[in-house]
């Protein structure tokens, strides 16, 4: 969501190809007018203080009462989105496309960072730092550790 100078509130971007996203985290403006940002899965959690409805993958016993103490409606989604990947959405269009897939990431993408010639992208997963080479055509190519903080 993007909050409006006159208080109004617009959504940027709310599903992928039809499925809700978990729950966008970190967000790296283009100067292209996009936004890229992370998708990673805990929105649906217990320590978010809603997780999903029984049966769900994160509650498949059902053993966890996401409405205790909770507002009307607060736990009744079920994560349609298996993965945590990320994602950029066109700022003109709003079109929603997946950039790097969560299999090409060891553990949860939770912080994204453009280089200041914006030729590089930067996401952080559990600890790691990855570096990939932007095209002009917002193509990543090139993957790399950055960094380990671990």
């Amino acid at each position: 969501m993007r909050y409006e100078h006159d208080g109004s509130i617009t959504i940027v971007a709310d599903a992928y190809n039809g499925m809700r996203l978990n729950s966008p985290n970190d967000l790296a403006p283009h100067r292209d007018g996009s936004y890229w940002f992370t998708d990673p899965p805990p929105g649906f959690s217990l320590y978010e203080g809603a997780p999903e409805v029984a049966g769900s993958p994160t509650n498949v016993e059902g053993r966890l009462n996401s409405k205790a103490g909770q507002l009307v409606g607060v736990g009744t989604g079920k994560r349609e989105i298996m993965t945590a990947n990320v994602y950029r959405v066109d700022g003109m269009t709003g079109k929603v496309d997946m950039m790097v897939n969560a299999m090409n990431l060891p553990g949860n993408p939770n912080g994204i960072a453009f280089a200041n010639d914006y030729k590089k992208l930067y996401i952080v997963t559990n600890g790691i730092v990855h570096s990939f080479d932007l095209g002009a055509d917002n193509k990543l190519s090139n993957q790399k550790e950055f960094s380990n903080f671990m």
